[in-house]
């Protein structure tokens, strides 16, 4: 009997020692609670892409000097002849025209002045009948005078230049000698012919002289198609700097300092695109020409950079996969085995797969924000989804609170830095003497680089920069 007792108890010993060992193993499996809130609606508001304009100046100067070579190649020799003594009510005058020196040009405000020295040769005299007779007699003489005229310029909206020349006065040079025995033929005759014939004549050959010399329609057209060519930015990022114009305005042109200033401006969308395959060209057609008081040059480029779900994904998980996250001194464990992102009315949803002490999903909400000290996006006021804290009030009490939240916020951020300092980098040396096409130059300075906007899509989380500064083209030929 004993050795049955025995051999009863020991065995009856083992079980129970197997039974107390499965206990432990399973308890906290079995312990552990599980939760599916529901999972909150996902949804994106439609967002109305609406960039700011950019303002890009031409500052064009024209060199009066050079004007002034242009017109006195051009004006030479006899420039009018007056052969019929009959015309102009029988004024008995014949002469011819010719420059005489150099044509002077000055300039002030919206005004051209020319002085024109020319020299005439002269044949006037009489003719009448006396007693069935007729009496004539004529005499030649040389001359020079200096006509001052004045052109005001302006360009049309069909970029034609339209001119206003007059005659303001003259001054002599020469005067010239007119008599027939004592009689003297007075000089105020001759100059209200003379002055009738240069505005008549001379006047519109200097307006068809300014015509052919100020054309700028040539190379505003060439500058006008060529700068709607994406730019391929020199960065470590594909990029591209695309430039869309939709309207071309002018400003007055003026005389100062020994040239014709004037400013054309374009009024364009500039754009950085971040992408593999260039943006297509616009190919916008040339606009009417707009007269303004003034042109601008600040330009607001603006910049999309995009941060996809999954690249999110990427960067997050590695980070926070099979860590153990420990709470009430170490009685509870959690550990995330997969988390996801998407948007719900502007905020940014985080889903996150636990085990261990609690086993399910938890949706986190935080509003997406850039921290421009570190050039970095955040999710801010990053709490519980409201029905994910409700079930946890109940069933898991002791990871309600904000503890785990305030874990969680560290690992869902992330650095724009280098990509925005290579963006801003490549795109001032692509502002800096850039060859558009031949002769036609893209010049200017980045001042600012702001972030506009954060806004979610049903793929990415995007953000809208704003590179502030100011932008200028030069045109060699003129």
């Amino acid at each position: 009997m004993f050795k049955f007792s025995l051999r009863f108890k020991t065995f009856s010993t083992k079980i129970l020692l197997t039974y107390t060992l499965l206990g432990i193993i399973i308890l906290p499996t079995s312990c552990s609670k599980k939760i599916q809130p529901e999972k909150p609606s996902e949804s994106y508001i439609t967002k109305e892409f609406q960039p700011e304009i950019s303002h890009i100046a031409i500052p064009i100067e024209i060199e009066i000097a050079k004007l002034n070579a242009i017109i006195n190649k051009n004006i030479t020799g006899l420039l009018y002849e007056d052969n019929d003594l009959n015309n102009n009510g029988g004024d008995n005058l014949l002469f011819k025209v010719y420059k005489h020196s150099d044509i002077q040009i000055d300039s002030k405000e919206e005004n051209i002045y020319f002085t024109v020295p020319l020299k005439v040769w002269l044949k006037a005299g009489f003719e009448k009948e006396k007693l069935g007779v007729n009496i004539s007699h004529y005499e030649e003489t040389n001359f020079i005078v200096a006509i001052d005229f004045k052109s005001k310029i302006n360009i049309d909206n069909n970029y034609k230049i339209q001119t206003q020349t007059e005659v303001l006065h003259y001054k002599w040079i020469q005067k010239p000698t007119l008599k027939f025995g004592v009689v003297e033929i007075p000089l105020n005759h001759l100059v209200d012919v003379m002055m009738k014939s240069q505005k008549e004549n001379i006047g519109p050959l200097i307006d068809q002289q300014l015509k052919s010399a100020i054309n700028i329609k040539k190379y505003i057209q060439d500058t006008w198609q060529s700068i709607q060519n994406p730019i391929a930015l020199p960065s470590e990022i594909k990029t591209f700097l695309k430039i869309s114009p939709n309207e071309i305005t002018m400003s007055p042109l003026v005389g100062e300092k020994g040239k014709l200033k004037t400013s054309i401006g374009f009024k364009a969308i500039t754009e950085i695109f971040i992408t593999d395959k260039a943006p297509a060209k616009t190919n916008q057609p040339l606009p009417a020409l707009k007269n303004i008081k003034g042109n601008s040059n600040d330009i607001s480029i603006n910049v999309i950079t995009d941060l996809p779900y999954e690249e999110i994904k990427k960067l997050t998980l590695p980070t926070l996969l099979q860590q153990t996250f420990t709470f009430n001194n170490g009685k509870k464990t959690v550990k995330i085995t997969d988390a996801d992102v998407y948007g719900s009315n502007g905020k940014m949803i985080v889903k996150l797969n636990l085990i261990g002490s609690l086993k399910g999903e938890v949706f986190l909400s935080g509003i997406p924000k850039y921290d421009a000290t570190n050039q970095s996006i955040f999710f801010d006021e990053m709490d519980y989804d409201i029905k994910t804290k409700n079930i946890l009030a109940k069933s898991a009490n002791w990871l309600a609170h904000d503890k785990f939240v305030k874990i969680m916020q560290p690992y869902f951020k992330y650095s724009l830095a280098k990509q925005l300092k290579d963006i801003k980098a490549s795109a001032q040396k692509t502002l800096s003497n850039y060859k558009i096409t031949n002769g036609i130059f893209l010049n200017g300075k980045i001042n600012d680089f702001n972030l506009n906007e954060i806004f979610l899509t049903q793929q990415s989380l995007k953000c809208n920069f704003k590179i502030k500064g100011n932008a200028t083209v030069k045109i060699d030929d003129l």
